[in-house]
């Protein structure tokens, strides 16, 4: 039997060494570079926004429970939806320090471990905003971005929801008026929505009803028509009137409270959309009867008008004294005159819940008396001086208020 040189049997113990002190080597580095050592984790290692280099997994768990308590007394997470912004409470999120302690990789910047449950975000949905709002959201989807955010302990954020929406199919007619009596401006008005049967209100932008109406053949009055249906649509919603006139006598078309006036080539209708997607409304007239359908993205909110605060202002008597006529001695009524009226519009806000947000003054529309008049000839008028005990009789065509 031959015999084994000794340098082989020492070249078999070296590489076995060799081998034995390469693994535990290269354990006690992968270890060192995933946990703490007893000098603490590495420098770069973070959870979230905390950093916990230096620290063990005691203290590192004690800062960031720490920096989590101030993360909820100061965080502003937001919603935004059209004019609707929505503060979300940190007390929704529920913080696992232990949890994400447990995740913590040296050099590494880890999320804390967080939860938002998902029926109290669509309770707070639900509570600020319409239902035809939060039937379109992908509430899971911002579910999932809001943890995040805290994870990360992100101090300020605002989450737009119409990036969580689909639009095209949100799209809705949020409101409708009518106004009837456009018969004496039947056919000017049919041949102007043969143009303008569309008309889109852009997002942050506005509408002129007499740059609308350029080159057209609408008068005054047909124009005044117009604008009072389109201000009595968009009333009861968020979007906002910038010019408007009223007459000096309420028209026969026109509810107290809900006329626009245009004319002269001076006073216009002007209003705006404060909202981030455009509107169109859809102008229709029927008959005597033309209509208006504004339509786009769910409004926030709901909108009601209050137009109950109506104060009569009382007509006034008009006499003029005539020179005496043989034939006619007594009272004649030339014009019966009509009772004043003013009125306070509002806006009234509600949330998702019905409750009432805000109330806002639109305008307050005054039309004033229109005095009525009386002629009383110089017989009548002696008669009624002497009988109140009066000594001197007026002169005439003298003319008296009561």
């Amino acid at each position: 039997m031959k015999k084994r040189h000794p340098l082989w049997l020492f070249g078999i113990v070296a590489c076995a060494a060799l081998i034995i002190f390469t693994v535990q080597y290269s354990v006690r580095s992968v270890a060192s570079s995933l946990f703490q050592t007893s000098d603490g984790y590495a420098a770069g290692t973070a959870i979230g926004s905390v950093d916990v280099a230096g620290l063990i997994r005691e203290q590192a768990e004690q800062k960031l429970s720490q920096k989590e308590e101030a993360w909820k007394a100061d965080a502003k997470l937001y919603l935004q939806y059209s004019t609707a912004r929505i503060a979300v409470p940190a007390a929704i999120f529920a913080f696992d320090s232990a949890k994400s302690t447990a995740r913590i990789r040296n050099g590494v910047n880890v999320p804390a471990a967080v939860s938002l449950q998902l029926d109290k975000l669509q309770l707070l949905l639900g509570e600020q905003l319409q239902p035809e709002v939060v039937q379109h959201l992908n509430v899971q989807q911002l579910q999932q971005d809001l943890q995040s955010a805290a994870a990360q302990l992100q101090q300020t954020k605002t989450f737009h929801l119409l990036s969580y929406m689909n639009q095209k199919e949100a799209v809705t007619a949020v409101a409708e008026s009518s106004v009837s009596g456009a018969g004496p401006y039947g056919a000017p008005l049919q041949q102007w929505l043969g143009g303008h049967g569309t008309v889109t209100v852009p997002a942050h932008g506005t509408v002129s009803l007499l740059s609308l109406a350029k080159g057209s053949k609408l008068d005054d009055k047909a124009l005044s028509f117009v604008a009072t249906l389109l201000y009595q649509t968009i009333l009861p919603t968020n979007l906002q009137v910038q010019e408007r006139g009223i007459s000096t006598i309420l028209p026969a078309y026109a509810q107290l409270g809900t006329e626009a006036r245009v004319g002269d080539g001076r006073t216009d209708f002007v209003f705006a959309n404060p909202n981030e997607t455009d509107y169109t409304l859809q102008l229709s007239l029927q008959g005597g009867t033309m209509t208006a359908v504004l339509q786009g993205m769910p409004l926030p909110y709901r909108y009601a008008i209050d137009r109950s605060e109506i104060t009569l202002l009382p007509r006034g008597t008009l006499v003029q004294v005539a020179v005496p006529n043989e034939e006619h001695d007594a009272v004649s009524v030339e014009r019966k005159g009509a009772d004043g009226r003013k009125v306070e519009v509002y806006r009234e806000i509600y949330n998702g819940n019905g409750a009432l947000l805000g109330k806002e003054r639109i305008a307050e529309d005054a039309y004033l008396p229109v005095q009525a008049i009386q002629d009383v000839t110089a017989v009548a008028a002696a008669a009624a001086v002497t009988a109140a005990g009066q000594t001197q009789a007026p002169a005439a065509s003298a003319t008296a208020t009561k």
